[in-house]
């Protein structure tokens, strides 16, 4: 349905649906790269921590536990940023 505003003289119609679905998914893929900068971040301070050598037997352990998951993790984002990207 069109619009008439008195004070610009002109029409003004809706916004269209695929403009408003275009700025979610731009929010959606700047959080998204957010994300994965932060667990960028986070994977290169346990990369750190086992070739520095220092830290028990089970601290090893835990850091490529930790790492394994967080790569899997940056692996899932990194997909659905692809998608993003697609249909933006």
């Amino acid at each position: 349905m069109l619009q008439v505003s008195q004070k610009a003289g002109y029409f003004r119609g809706p916004k269209p649906a695929k403009h408003c679905a275009a700025l979610a998914e731009k929010k959606k893929y700047e959080q998204l790269e957010k994300a994965m900068n932060m667990l960028e971040t986070k994977k290169q301070d346990i990369i750190a921590k086992l070739n520095g050598g220092s830290g028990s037997p089970q601290d090893f352990i835990a850091w490529g536990a930790r790492l394994s998951a967080l790569n899997q993790e940056l692996e899932e984002k990194g997909l659905r940023g692809l998608e993003l990207a697609e249909l933006g």
